[in-house]
């Protein structure tokens, strides 16, 4: 059978069907001391957005976009500042190879910008500490978590489901956040509708707290 692509679709006898677009893949990291999370989105494959989430309220706040996909992360105990590792952020060549390069980031979220950044080669484990000055809780934002530090949730390849730090269980799949409730699941956020755009981080997150 013959067929033509064009912008999307596949026309041939059987007319034209529109290109089905994969569900975002989730990872969300948690603080520690605070009801902050950071959810890493990627999709279109390369490209990553950061999204807050207030673990207290369930609001949902996008961010920045980035070339590239967060590898890793650790969000400081108050939630302030997220140290990222992100892969495929700019090409490198290297000895007439043309590969991916990693940058250690070290940011204010729901931001990418960096207030210090890295690079490092290929596949090298390369990271930023969070200095423990910047880990500093006030008592009015410290909260009773059930998690422990560094915890994370990694849907970028199946569903997963854990906890956040009110013990509630939570499950990502398909580019989704779910509450598990007794007997039922409640949508909290569709990260699917977003489409990468130029977001410029505002001036509290270009400077330390």
């Amino acid at each position: 059978m013959h067929r033509t692509k064009a912008k999307g679709r596949t026309i041939g006898r059987l007319g034209a069907f529109p290109r089905v677009r994969p569900p975002a893949r989730l990872k969300v990291f948690f603080a520690s001391h605070a009801p902050i999370a950071v959810i890493a989105r990627r999709g279109p494959s390369k490209y990553s957005q950061l999204i807050l989430w207030n673990t207290l309220t369930d609001e949902f706040t996008p961010g920045q976009w980035t070339r590239g996909h967060v590898q890793w992360a650790e969000l400081s105990r108050n939630g302030k500042y997220i140290s990222m590792q992100i892969m495929g952020a700019r090409p490198r060549r290297e000895k007439g190879v043309l590969g991916l390069e990693q940058v250690a980031v070290l940011s204010r979220p729901p931001y990418f910008t960096a207030l210090k950044a890295r690079v490092g080669g290929f596949c090298v484990g390369n990271w930023i500490e969070i200095p423990e000055d910047l880990q500093k809780v006030e008592p009015a934002e410290a909260i009773q978590s059930v998690l422990p530090e560094s915890y994370y949730l990694d849907a970028s390849s199946r569903p997963c489901e854990g906890t956040d730090q009110r013990g509630r269980k939570i499950l990502l799949k398909e580019g989704s956040v779910w509450l598990l409730e007794e007997s039922s699941r409640r949508l909290l956020f569709d990260a699917n509708h977003y489409d990468f755009e130029e977001v410029i981080a505002p001036d509290w997150a270009l400077t330390y707290d």
